[in-house]
């Protein structure tokens, strides 16, 4: 029923534009066969729902300050590396939140890796050295996350979408919602891809940044999973490119966009459910 409620609560918000929200535009075709979808799990899986829904495609961000909270090193230059480059260029203030510092053996190669991958895009990195797989939901870890957004005062902050199939991206949004249940965030959230699809109201148009994103992937050599991530990503970004006009080698990275106050509602709904129901790791179930 949680995750009936949530798939139902992440359509309202999709369909409430308010005058502020103007940028939220999209073409709703059909709304009923959404509905009758009963998981959220089904709702970010399903390739109905673009059927549904036509997200807008964006050349550019709205932003002069932004904040990235990636879970683990390499998170942010995956998932955002296009958007970063685009604020870059537009000399836009960064900060990337590094969360964890990744597996024990990599801590120092995933640190030189996260400030080259900073440098490239001029943003602050800040590394909270929460514990792999076992990020806490105590006062130290919410207040530090808190005061490391709040001090920034972002325009957009990018986060892991909310139900990405990895427990460490779905803890950073518990823990982020956590942050800021006291206290407010004048800020747009814009969730953003790593493994699962992401219901998409955003598209941005990263075309011409695309080589220098996949250049500043390829600086990650220190990433873990055996795999080329490079290729990853940007076949991942060039998927997006069927919300992008024409037929030439686009790429896109696609974003669920709402307002704070919006995002912290899904995310406190959906973590009201049992942590056995929303978590496959044991340190994460258990607390």
């Amino acid at each position: 029923m949680i995750l009936r409620a949530l798939a139902k609560r992440v359509v309202k918000r999709l369909l409430t534009v308010r005058p502020s929200q103007a940028a939220y535009k999209f073409v709703l075709r059909d709304l009923t066969p959404l509905l009758e979808l009963p998981h959220a799990a089904q709702v970010i899986e399903t390739r109905r729902f673009t059927s549904l829904v036509r997200p807008i495609v964006m050349p550019e961000l709205p932003a002069r300050r932004a904040v990235v909270l990636a879970p683990h090193p390499d998170d942010d230059a995956f998932g955002v590396g296009g958007a970063l480059l685009m604020l870059a260029d537009a000399s836009a203030a960064l900060r990337v939140i590094y969360l964890t510092d990744g597996p024990v053996d990599q801590v120092e190669g995933l640190r030189q890796d996260a400030l080259a991958s900073c440098a490239a895009v001029h943003a602050e990195p800040v590394f909270l050295h929460l514990p792999l797989r076992n990020m806490g939901l105590d006062d130290a870890a919410v207040t530090a996350l808190g005061d490391a957004v709040t001090d920034f005062a972002p325009d957009i902050v990018f986060t892991p979408f909310l139900l990405d199939d990895h427990d460490d991206h779905r803890r950073a949004n518990h823990l982020f919602s956590a942050a800021f249940a006291d206290r407010a965030l004048k800020a747009e959230i814009w969730a953003y891809q790593i493994y699962s699809a992401v219901v998409p109201n955003v598209v941005l148009d990263i075309t011409a940044v695309a080589e220098r994103k996949r250049a500043l992937v390829r600086l990650w050599g220190h990433a873990s999973g055996n795999r080329d991530w490079a290729h990853y990503v940007m076949g991942m970004n060039a998927t997006a490119s069927r919300y992008i006009p024409g037929k030439g080698e686009n790429y896109g990275e696609p974003y669920f966009v709402v307002p704070s106050e919006e995002y912290f509602h899904l995310c406190r709904l959906y973590f009201a459910a049992p942590p056995s129901r929303i978590y496959r790791s044991d340190s994460y179930r258990q607390n």
